[in-house]
């Protein structure tokens, strides 16, 4: 299995739904990210929450200047996470993570 993060901002509604549905597709999540803890500036402060990384790249969730909710069809897009998770597929070959902020939702979290 590929290393796995889930990279969120606590207040996200979204990152419970995520963490229960990733298990429940048997994906370990290696490491868990909260947002608020990191220092300012820091590069995972960029993703919408919640955002889902597989060997350090994104694959889940949309990158921009604020942090924002992920508005993302996760019931449609968490299979294909989990395929890439068990290496089913190579990472870059499902085009998931949006990286324009196009995935972004009317949440805003600027700091």
């Amino acid at each position: 299995m590929r290393k796995v993060e889930l990279v969120y901002f606590a207040s996200c509604p979204n990152v419970g739904k995520v963490r229960d549905a990733l298990r429940a597709l048997g994906v370990v999540v290696a490491r868990e990210v909260d947002q608020d803890a990191l220092e300012p500036g820091h590069p995972y402060r960029r993703f919408s929450s919640p955002a889902v990384l597989i060997d350090g790249e994104a694959v889940a969730g949309s990158s921009q200047a604020a942090a924002s909710c992920s508005a993302v069809d996760w019931d449609s897009v968490l299979p294909k996470v989990a395929a890439l998770a068990r290496g089913d597929c190579p990472v870059g070959e499902i085009g998931l993570f949006s990286g324009n902020g196009s995935q972004r939702s009317g949440t805003d979290r600027s700091r």
